[in-house]
């Protein structure tokens, strides 16, 4: 076993492991990885990790040319860590990585499906079927490409299939690690899966054609384009019916609010994301009843998605009591946060 992962790993005799680039293109490169892990520190699995693991392994590029492509990008991150210093803000910022660190191996679970009373991952999965199967059947099939890219690459391509091949593993370890070693596991970490299976299906599909014609003949040469014809049709599909639905509660709360509500009236903001919305509000977290009764709050603003998978800052429990004690005056149902709901609350409560 020993002899076959060694021949897996090295390329076939005469073809070279790595192939030097321009210049010009690694400096884009890393100020594209750099602009990336800016965005989102969870980027390091598809910038600095495959390149990381090229350079170990001396695959795809020169070490000294994959050495330029990670100072790049670690000079654009420090740029950004120079001026969030020069802001004053670097001390916050690191307390939020570390946190954020801590969340991503799973010693700290504020939020996603592996948090102590949220949702089943797996029966929320099922749930999301109808509306997100296709994305489902492209992950499944993505991860097969990923595997052929590293198992299998092309001689006449050995260089670049290693390089994609890791750079499309990166994007599947953040979800993987997730699901498999109880990581803080959220919806969004499957973008990181989604895009390097397009790409990883769309470098594998023609060498899977290749090979079945020569296996079995021409007529199962076309089962991967009949694969992706499916993935496509079933994706299209999908996106209609997302399109066709309206799906902008928070708007439309928004402007009720705006008719029914009158500016500087208390309203509780309940998650992240409305407490950038109700601007012209007297605003706050208070996702308690002792915190309403002390700010005299009028409005409570709750999105049931939101609340039940652990995404605001309000529990089921304060939903329920808010049920309970307040109004409903206004309720939108959307897909994207369920039932966007706001209550009246009048003193005593």
């Amino acid at each position: 076993w020993r002899r076959r992962w060694q021949r897996r790993l090295t390329p076939p005799r005469g073809v070279t492991a790595s192939i030097p680039v321009g210049w010009p293109r690694l400096m884009l490169v890393g100020l594209a990885f750099g602009a990336s892990l800016v965005t989102d520190d969870f980027a390091f699995f598809v910038t600095l990790l495959p390149v990381a693991v090229c350079w170990v392994c001396g695959w795809g590029l020169p070490r000294r040319q994959l050495a330029t492509i990670a100072v790049v990008t670690l000079a654009v991150y420090g740029v950004y860590l120079g001026a969030t210093w020069h802001a004053g803000q670097l001390g916050l910022l690191l307390d939020q990585q570390s946190v954020g660190f801590l969340r991503l191996i799973g010693r700290l679970q504020l939020t996603g499906f592996n948090r102590p009373g949220a949702p089943s991952f797996l029966a929320t999965a099922v749930a999301d079927l109808p509306g997100l199967g296709p994305s489902y059947a492209l992950m499944g099939v993505g991860l097969l490409a990923i595997g052929g890219l590293l198992a299998w690459p092309s001689p006449q391509a050995w260089a670049r299939d290693r390089v994609l091949g890791m750079w499309c593993a990166g994007g599947s370890a953040l979800p993987v690690f997730a699901v498999l070693f109880h990581g803080t596991l959220e919806e969004q970490m499957f973008y990181y899966l989604l895009l390097p299976s397009v790409v990883a299906i769309a470098a594998m599909a023609p060498r899977a054609a290749r090979y079945l014609a020569r296996r079995s003949g021409p007529k199962l040469a076309w089962v991967p384009v009949a694969v992706i014809l499916v993935l496509m049709t079933a994706g299209g599909a999908a996106w209609y019916h997302v399109h066709s639905s309206p799906d902008n509660g928070y708007q439309r709360t928004t402007q009720w609010l705006a008719v029914h509500v009158a500016n500087g009236t208390t309203v509780s903001v309940t998650d992240e994301l409305n407490q950038f919305l109700f601007r012209n509000y007297n605003t706050g977290r208070w996702v308690t009843g002792p915190e309403l009764i002390q700010h005299h709050v009028r409005y409570v603003v709750l999105s049931s998605k939101e609340v039940a998978e652990g995404y605001a800052y309000a529990t089921p429990q304060f939903a329920a009591w808010v049920a309970d004690h307040g109004h409903l005056v206004y309720q939108f149902v959307e897909q994207s946060y369920g039932r966007i709901a706001v209550y009246s609350l009048s003193p005593p409560y």
